[in-house]
């Protein structure tokens, strides 16, 4: 209901659609009953009225703070055409369920992607992941944190798994090769109790990778075969059955180079002589 000006633009307010339909115009304003899949979810992105969000197929990258402090919960589907999830896209936002479609394409989750979200349970990352960063899950919900199997990530660093304050058990990468960086791979983690490292890795497993502030930690559970001296003298509580038994996932060194296992003296006495033969006659020093 507006006039337009000598070079043909309007000064009102108003609403342009590209596609032709019936609407009934109202003072400058569209009113339509008609919406498109993306119309709608756009639509109720704005008027805060859904329980659930599934990312498009084919969008490919969900960029800086897409829905960052949303205030309402909802469940969160990540499509399989995703391949990259950036830096604080869902920051403090509050997601009951994340969930990544079947034969993901997804292959790099930026610096605190997921950082202060609440509700979450348990999350598994899809193999197709390449590039994990740094306080991705920091103080968020998730209680358990694992990887799809035949996992691409072959590197995790510094600040990877640092202050989630419900996390109970981690799986790191089943084929992964390295921990890197000079200060904790895993911190903050105060009812952390269980911690899988996969014998895949090809480098020493340095002290500082695990911080002295894992209360909880009792279980770190090497898997079968595992071939590559580590320092887990930061993380006093192991229980004893723990300590045997990664003793006996210690791979058979004999007519081969030692490696060490350092555990510390304080995980060192809660063995007899016996058990620590376990590792000594496989050709492993204990520290």
């Amino acid at each position: 209901d507006a006039v337009a000006n000598p070079d043909g633009s309007f000064s009102c307010d108003y609403q342009y659609t590209s596609n032709p339909i019936d609407a009934v115009i109202t003072k400058g304003i569209e009113v339509r009953d008609e919406y498109s899949g993306d119309q709608q979810m756009v639509k109720q992105l704005f008027e805060c009225k859904f329980s659930s969000l599934i990312v498009p197929d084919y969008i490919t990258e969900i960029g800086q703070y897409f829905l960052s402090q949303y205030p309402i919960s909802y469940e969160l589907t990540i499509s399989k055409g995703v391949r990259k999830i950036c830096t604080r896209a869902f920051y403090y936002s509050s997601i009951s369920k994340i969930t990544f479609e079947e034969d993901s394409s997804l292959e790099t989750i930026e610096d605190y992607a997921f950082s202060r979200v609440s509700g979450v349970g348990n999350v598994i990352i899809p193999k197709s992941v390449s590039s994990y960063g740094k306080y991705i899950f920091e103080n968020c919900d998730i209680t358990e944190l694992k990887f799809e199997g035949y996992s691409l990530i072959r590197e995790v660093g510094s600040y990877c798994f640092w202050t989630m304050p419900n996390l109970k058990k981690l799986y790191l990468p089943d084929h992964l090769t390295k921990i890197s960086g000079n200060t904790a791979l895993v911190k903050a983690c105060p009812l952390l109790e269980y911690v899988w490292i996969p014998n895949t890795i090809t480098s020493n497993i340095a002290k500082q990778s695990f911080a002295t502030d894992l209360a909880s930690l009792t279980t770190i559970e090497l898997q079968n075969g595992f071939d590559i001296s580590a320092n887990f003298s930061n993380c006093t509580n192991l229980s004893h059955d723990a300590l045997v038994n990664m003793l006996y996932a210690l791979r058979n060194l004999t007519g081969l180079s030692s490696k060490s296992l350092t555990l510390g003296e304080t995980n060192l006495a809660k063995l007899n002589e016996s058990e620590k033969n376990i590792a000594i006659n496989k050709n492993w020093t204990l520290a």
